[in-house]
């Protein structure tokens, strides 16, 4: 049996039911760098997001896993997250609780980020996240992605097919590499944070709510029942 956090998906308006993509990849090694532990206030009200009656901080959940992307460093493709209560993940993979150096009792904040299959190549983000559908065990969902952007500008670049990215963003010219971690909750509360790759230190990485309204609306569409 599928674990109960896997993505299927589904093109929008369709009424067909939604169809599993493929099973999802629960990567100990992975999960186990992204563990996010959950406790105490948060700085700002709309942070803290609830599922089942829990209080999730989604702010911590993308600041870890920015601080995970900038361990892999640049050039990397885009990956895409389930944020699924810890505790609900080790009932379910009673295994997983030594190699995430989980011990009992588990707080019922915490949040395990579970990195999915790679998103199909080719396919633009907007689309690709236009068929994504996420179990109710999930309690959220985070994306992180590179993009080359227009120095004062919300525009972005995109290479050419087949081009090497990052020989090809070191080309353009005015332009800028960041790295973007987005994150929501089924309730509505979201955050991000950006990294430039020219100010490639942790104390440079601007983190909000409303940095990528856009991306945090197109995830946030991917929890919708």
């Amino acid at each position: 049996m599928s674990p109960p956090w896997q993505l299927a998906t589904t093109a929008r308006g369709s009424r067909e039911p939604p169809v599993t993509r493929s099973r999802t990849r629960i990567d100990p090694i992975a999960a186990a760098a992204t563990l996010t532990l959950l406790a105490g206030a948060s700085e700002t009200a709309r942070t803290i997001g609830h599922h089942r009656g829990v209080s999730f901080n989604i702010r911590e959940v993308v600041l870890d896993l920015e601080r995970h992307a900038a361990d892999q460093g640049w050039d990397q493709p885009v990956r895409v997250y389930a944020l699924v209560p810890t505790a609900d993940l080790i009932a379910q993979e009673p295994h997983l609780a030594g190699l995430l150096g989980v011990s009992e009792p588990v707080d019922a904040a915490d949040l395990t980020p579970i990195e999915q299959e790679p998103l199909p190549e080719g396919v633009p983000i907007e689309e690709a996240l236009g068929r994504m559908a996420w179990p109710e065990a999930v309690a959220g969902c985070a994306l992180v992605m590179e993009r080359l952007v227009v120095k004062g500008s919300d525009e972005t670049l995109d290479p050419p097919r087949g081009a090497d990215a990052a020989a090809w963003a070191a080309e353009q010219p005015g332009s800028e590499e960041i790295r973007m971690v987005a994150g929501v909750l089924r309730d509505g509360s979201r955050h991000s944070a950006l990294r430039m790759r020219s100010h490639d230190s942790p104390d440079q990485v601007l983190n909000g709510q409303d940095l990528v309204p856009a991306l945090t609306s197109a995830l946030a569409l991917t929890l919708e029942e």
